[in-house]
């Protein structure tokens, strides 16, 4: 179908959106590329990147568009993964004329550091315009269609912030292609727990986040990278109207990837027609790699063989020791990647039944006696006790850590009696409050690697400090004299 756009997500390699005069071909995360690695299914991976390249052949496509998440940064990848991940894109460039990639946050080695990426070899200008990566907010227009690509940024504000700025005719005209998180976003369809009779249930797990879906209402449609594939529609007066103007769609991964993906088997590549802004989920015939299976079937061998090869396997129904490791041999025998382990539980009721005792209320009068020493607890609470009653009233730092110069703290304004939480960005000095107070006491940090002298604020140049003082009078007050 000449001018479509063929889009998809990440394998754990980025989202394709396949272009052509017509269509565009849309496929998300191929990242898995490393994933695969981890759980034995590069074959899977490398299959349906194979499929994807003759789909985009097969519908003519003449633009590709990666959402997103191509090839993680975060492991070290081996060479035979390299090998594939670049022959993949190889293969992809000389059937589409031409390939987008949009930079996502698995591609990036640092979360806010945009331009340190596993990608960095397909900037290279020479590949443009037959193969390019997007690593800034910026506006195109594809053969005759506005387009607007938002890679990942940490804070979301910098992809709403250019939406924003559309004019409203301009905006209604554009089409978004983005690694974008949406609150409430289906993030997994499905929970399932092994070993259990009914593993659907009826609420999804989904993303929460402060951007809004509404943020992207004034755009003619925005594809996204989400592991699951949905639309996110606005809502409509009249239920049996779908209007896709202003929709997000996620394009979800090609194939399943994990257990979190159990029974979400509409997986594969989006083919987007730009002219009436609908689009079409092309099904991967090798998505579906988890699966379940009867424990009773399985024991009766009523299992067909070519329904369970080559799969992973979580086994349904009532499970004993002696159960699961016998289906689990029968599963393994016939060919299954792997069988999902269980772990049995114990009944609450069969393991309490035998130290169910009669509770006399005397139990909880008696006084208890100390582990060391013949008096008791009461006794020692007295005014002879020697039991230090550490209620620490205020806390000062002098040039300690990050601290320079004296800061102050008095407990019983700045922090009332209850549960506190120390928030702040990283650097701020929660931990420094937490060190201050240990090394006071005690003349160490919890922190591993610190010597004795690390603790003086070498800016300063001046003495270092800490003191804190208790409700009953003491005070704790530990120096360190700064090398000079």
């Amino acid at each position: 179908m000449p001018g479509s756009i063929l889009l998809f997500s990440p394998l754990i390699l980025p989202l394709l959106d396949f272009y052509n005069t017509p269509f565009y071909g849309i496929f998300g995360p191929l990242a898995i590329m490393s994933h695969a690695r981890a759980v034995g299914q590069y074959d899977r991976v490398r299959q349906t990147a194979q499929w994807i390249v003759a789909e985009a052949e097969r519908n003519h496509v003449g633009r590709a568009v990666v959402c997103g998440d191509l090839l993680t940064s975060r492991t070290i990848q081996p060479t035979h993964m390299l090998s594939a991940y670049y022959r993949f894109v190889s293969l992809l460039s000389d059937i589409v004329p031409r390939v987008h990639i949009v930079l996502g946050n698995h591609d990036l080695a640092y979360r806010c550091d945009y331009q340190t990426t596993a990608l960095n070899a397909l900037n290279i200008k020479r590949l443009a315009p037959y193969v390019s990566l997007h690593s800034v907010v910026a506006h195109h227009e594809w053969d005759g269609q506005r387009v607007l690509l938002l890679p990942f940024r940490e804070e979301q504000n910098e992809l709403t912030e250019a939406v924003a700025a559309l004019g409203p005719n301009e905006a209604s005209k554009t089409v978004a292609f983005a690694h974008l998180a949406i609150n409430k976003a289906i993030t997994q369809r499905y929970i399932v727990g092994a070993g259990v009779d009914n593993p659907h249930t009826a609420n999804s797990i989904t993303h929460r986040g402060l951007t809004g879906p509404n943020r992207f209402a004034s755009l003619a449609r925005t594809f996204g990278h989400f592991h699951s594939h949905q639309t996110i529609t606005e809502q409509q007066s009249d239920s049996n109207k779908v209007d896709l103007q202003g929709s997000v769609t996620y394009l979800g991964s090609p194939l399943q990837l994990s257990w979190a993906d159990l029974y979400d088997e509409q997986r594969g590549v989006v083919l987007f027609d730009p002219e009436t802004l609908e689009h079409e989920l092309l099904v991967n015939p090798h998505a579906v790699g988890y699966i379940t299976a009867d424990l009773q079937q399985v024991l009766s061998d009523q299992v067909d063989e070519g329904a369970v090869a080559d799969k992973h396997v979580m086994l349904i129904g009532k499970l004993t020791h002696l159960k699961y490791v016998t289906a689990r041999d029968k599963l393994l025998s016939l060919g299954v990647r792997s069988v999902r382990s269980w772990t049995p539980m114990v009944s609450r009721e069969i393991a309490d039944q035998d130290i169910e005792h009669e509770v006399n209320h005397q139990y909880f009068l008696d006084r208890s006696l100390q582990v060391v020493g013949t008096r008791t607890a009461t006794e020692l609470a007295g005014p002879s006790t020697h039991v230090f009653v550490a209620e620490p009233r205020t806390l000062t730092i002098t040039n300690f850590l990050g601290a320079q110069n004296t800061i102050n703290i008095d407990f019983r304004q700045d922090l009332p009696r209850g549960l506190t939480f120390l928030v702040g960005d990283n650097g701020s000095g929660k931990s420094t409050l937490v060190e201050a107070m240990a090394w006071c006491q005690f003349g160490r940090c919890i922190r591993g690697g610190l010597a004795a002298n690390d603790v003086v604020n070498d800016k300063v140049g001046k003495d270092c400090s800490v003191k804190l003082e208790f409700g009953n009078g003491y005070a704790i007050a530990w120096y360190r004299k700064h090398k000079i």
